[in-house]
């Protein structure tokens, strides 16, 4: 059975990820694409509609995003202008 995390215990995760990695957006990074992998692996339709806010969700999506087209997957994106984007999703915006 696999373990479900609290919202305080992923943070606690997160943070002691920054530490160790010395750079929060090798960690957004990471978990985009290995989302994006999953998602792949899961031979679900391979159309997708990616939506992206200003925060570090957002940030995911356009990793996520980036990570599906080059898989050769159809996707659409819908985000912000890049000035909205702050800190890690604004690197993943570029």
């Amino acid at each position: 059975m696999k373990k479900t995390y609290s919202v305080e215990e992923i943070q606690k995760i997160e943070k002691k990820e920054f530490k160790r990695l010395k750079n929060s957006y090798v960690l957004m990074k990471r978990a985009g694409t290995n989302c994006a992998k999953k998602i792949y692996k899961s031979k679900m339709n391979r159309n997708f509609i990616v939506l992206c806010g200003p925060g570090n969700n957002g940030g995911d999506g356009l990793v996520i995003s980036q990570v599906l087209k080059k898989l050769n997957q159809n996707v659409i994106l819908y985000c912000l202008k890049s000035v909205v984007y702050k800190g890690d999703a604004k690197i993943a915006y570029k």
